[in-house]
């Protein structure tokens, strides 16, 4: 198994996150500091707005821009931990009584989107104009003004806000807690779910590969995971098809494309694209790869196979790190300038351990003052893919930097529609750097593969979970489904 050098790792070993730029531990006095600031904020605004947008929009903004940038901080730090220590009991309840606090203040901005989408388009103009912060931020105005038909009255919005903590996210929370104490055998050792799926995913064994998967879906049977699961996924999904019925949307993906400035249309020319061309080329590969493993039919854990001459070696971090570096210096050495002072800056939380949370992930803050943070979230396991999942999160991560820098708390976020441009972007540098460095003809047509398997996960994989959404939604209008 590639895992088998991490424990001689040291670069790896170290690199763990610093979250005191943030704040100093969950008991850190700035916390409750900067949640009386925030409660302050949120008390005055309805006095001082309510009903006077149509003069005062500025002023109203450069508020919003304060809490935003406060309450992203809080939320954002207690998240990062939980990351780190899903299970730890003084963690979740100082997140718990702070995410309740954080929408209570919250529901004090509910007139804001109501009010705004009411405003006369002269009104709204002239304000625009005698502006730079507003017209700055026009792109997140004229959402909002946008989504405005889809509000409810403002006292159904209040109690929304209000609620908030305790809706969909807790079941995230607690099937993420659950995922760090699950515990799966192979081999007479004792794996993580990052290490089992490690196995199911890059081990050269097609047999080891087999008994990995029997094993994670035993575990998850065996632990109530997955009925857990979909009960979670038929609340969540009953609840929007009645929030989006009250709201007034035709279809559940509507909101989203809305929010990502589409239309339907081009939506579903996407989901036909890839239908008609990306299908036929994923049947392609795996079919070519059913060739070189010498199977008559592959098994669903031979999926993300990696080619039977492919280096079985473990990458260690420090040799990554050099990897991920050159190749955005090749493109741009600010970019990895901003990406290495980061490293250095303890940004970077890379080894697998106990309490941990599966996945990879970049989480940006624009905290008080602007003040730009960015933090990227791995589970390093040595192997080709790990490489190319730093390549990629660090996309976001310099991404990120960038537009928290130019454009604010309120526009840095990128829709999804185009959010992993960034992140693949640096996935295709990092490979045509190793590309270009490797002279073997197997060497190099194992990376080809690689890449090809990287974006039929990139692309048909998301079209089929859309696909898969799309026909749960149509399902669940007639009931609750069942795990089968």
């Amino acid at each position: 198994m590639y895992n088998a050098f991490m424990k001689d790792d040291k670069a790896l070993s170290g690199a763990r996150w610093d979250l005191r730029p943030l704040y100093d531990g969950i008991a850190d006095k700035k916390i409750a500091a900067d949640l009386a600031r925030l409660w302050r904020i949120a008390s005055e605004f309805p006095k001082l707005y309510k009903g006077r947008l149509a003069s005062r929009l500025e002023s109203a903004l450069a508020d919003i821009v304060k809490f935003s940038e406060l309450s992203g901080a809080i939320g954002a730090y207690f998240f990062l931990e939980s990351s780190r220590d899903a299970a730890n009991e003084d963690i979740k309840k100082h997140m718990s009584a702070t995410q309740e606090k954080i929408s209570l203040a919250a529901a004090k901005f509910a007139f804001f989107d109501i009010e705004l989408g009411r405003l006369p388009a002269g009104a709204y103009r002239a304000q625009l104009a005698k502006s730079k912060l507003l017209s700055h931020n026009r792109p997140y105005l004229d959402r909002v003004r946008r989504l405005a038909r889809y509000n409810l009255s403002e006292d159904v919005e209040t109690i929304l806000a209000k609620i908030s903590p305790f809706g969909s996210g807790e079941w995230d929370d607690m099937l993420d807690e659950m995922e760090t104490k699950l515990e799966f055998k192979l081999g007479g050792k004792k794996l993580s779910l990052a290490e089992i799926l490690n196995v199911m995913n890059s081990s050269h064994d097609s047999d080891e590969r087999r008994a990995a998967m029997k094993e994670l879906g035993d575990v998850l049977a065996s632990s109530n995971y997955m009925s857990l699961r979909a009960r979670a996924l038929n609340l969540v999904a009953g609840e929007k098809a009645l929030f989006d019925r009250e709201r007034g949307f035709k279809t559940p993906m509507e909101s989203r494309n809305i929010s990502n400035n589409l239309d339907s249309d081009t939506v579903e020319a996407l989901h036909g694209a890839v239908l008609k061309y990306g299908a036929p080329q994923g049947r392609r590969y795996y079919d070519i790869m059913r060739k070189l493993l010498g199977k008559k039919v592959l098994s669903w854990s031979d999926r993300n196979a990696p080619p039977p001459f492919e280096a079985k070696r473990y990458i260690p971090y420090s040799e990554c790190v050099e990897t991920v570096l050159a190749a955005y210096e090749s493109f741009s050495p600010r970019i990895a300038d901003l990406i290495r002072a980061d490293i250095a800056a303890g940004r970077i939380d890379a080894p697998v351990y106990r309490g941990k949370t599966s996945g990879a992930y970049n989480a940006t803050i624009v905290a008080p003052g602007g003040r730009v943070l960015a933090y990227t979230f791995l589970n390093y396991l040595g192997t080709p893919r790990d490489v190319m999942t730093m390549a990629h999160e660090l996309g976001h991560h310099a991404h990120g930097l960038l537009a928290g820098r130019k454009q604010g708390v309120l526009q840095e976020g990128a829709p999804m529609a185009y959010a992993e441009t960034a992140s693949i972007f640096g996935e295709m540098l990092a490979f045509e750097h190793m590309l270009a460095n490797t002279r073997g003809k197997k060497e190099k047509l194992a990376l080809l593969l690689a890449k090809s398997n990287d974006w039929l996960n990139s692309v048909n994989r998301q079209i089929s979970f859309s696909l898969f959404e799309q026909e749960f939604h149509g399902r669940r209008k007639s009931g609750k489904l069942a795990t089968n």
